[in-house]
């Protein structure tokens, strides 16, 4: 039901940035301690090297260029309601897009009156990049619906969001105007406006984040195909918001400011050994966690149920 939400990558990325939030707010006292040993100088390089892997863990996660091949899922609108709102930079390049084809901006983009919008909506859209005035009235522009209707084997197949909740397609959605096959015409032009390039599925977030997290490469993902990245995808999303790596997540959480706490103290006497070694442990149940679920037994029963 719309609403629902299941638990997933957004809640164990918030942990890392919890931790990371951590380092921000003491960075300038870690920085400004004195090191005049030996091993307050490897404490402020292990404090480093866990700023610097957070920060590109976090990059990553929020990292919306998605390269999972899908078939463009999160191109399809339900029709006769709210589809893609469209920046004004990327409208003016549409415009120029379509006037050298020869085609009518009217039939791929809709003035919408702003005030129209759910109120959640309205206030997530910063005005001076959306809202334009005609006649004394607050518009903006609007992607139409007008492609052909989402395929059985696509709609069957459908991610969530990110956040775990639902999206919004329903089964006689149809294709954005701009749609291409399974590519957007747009994009292939170098336009990607803003509320398309920000959107991530949990498909894509999944996929995307365990590779980075070295556990996926891309020559597994691209001979998958769609319902084979639909299983996977919703396996590993599942195992993000299991307890079994929350537990583990939070244990190493603790550790960490503990040991964060520990360095601004001054108090040094084995704490980096044992965070080390609680840091190798984590690693390598993490890695256990993610082995048994993109185990090869299961990786091969879905070629051979969708070869």
């Amino acid at each position: 039901m719309e609403g629902e939400k299941e638990a997933g990558v957004s809640e164990w990325v918030e942990l890392q940035a919890a931790r990371l939030r951590y380092l921000d707010l003491n960075m300038h006292r870690i920085a400004s301690k004195p090191r005049n040993t030996s091993e307050s100088y490897t404490a402020f390089d292990v404090l480093m090297n866990m700023y610097m892997r957070l920060a590109k863990l976090i990059d990553a996660a929020q990292n919306t260029s998605c390269t999972i091949r899908c078939g463009a899922l999160c191109c399809h609108f339900p029709p006769n309601e709210i589809t893609v709102q469209m920046d004004l930079p990327s409208i003016s390049g549409i415009e120029r897009l379509l006037k050298s084809s020869g085609r009518d901006f009217k039939n791929y983009i809709a003035e919408r009156r702003f005030k129209g919008l759910p109120d959640k909506l309205m206030r997530a859209l910063p005005r001076e990049l959306f809202v334009f005035e005609r006649d004394g009235v607050e518009k903006f522009y609007e992607v139409r619906a007008t492609g052909p209707e989402i395929s059985s084997e696509k709609f069957y197949n459908l991610p969530l969001r990110w956040d775990g909740t639902r999206l919004w397609i329903t089964r006689r959605s149809v294709a954005c105007a701009f749609l291409d096959g399974d590519r957007c015409s747009l994009y292939l032009k170098g336009i990607r406006p803003i509320c398309c390039s920000d959107f991530m599925c949990s498909m894509a977030v999944s996929l995307q984040l365990t590779k980075y997290l070295g556990y996926l490469d891309e020559s597994q993902l691209s001979g998958m195909s769609l319902p084979e990245l639909k299983r996977v995808s919703d396996r590993l999303f599942l195992l993000y918001g299991s307890e079994e790596l929350k537990d583990l997540e939070m244990e190493l959480h603790s550790k960490s400011i503990a040991f964060v706490d520990s360095y601004l103290r001054g108090d040094l006497d084995g704490r980096i050994e044992d965070f080390n070694r609680s840091y190798g442990e984590y690693l390598s149940c993490r890695r256990k966690l993610f082995e048994e679920a993109l185990n090869p037994d299961f990786l091969a029963s879905l070629r051979r149920l969708f070869s």
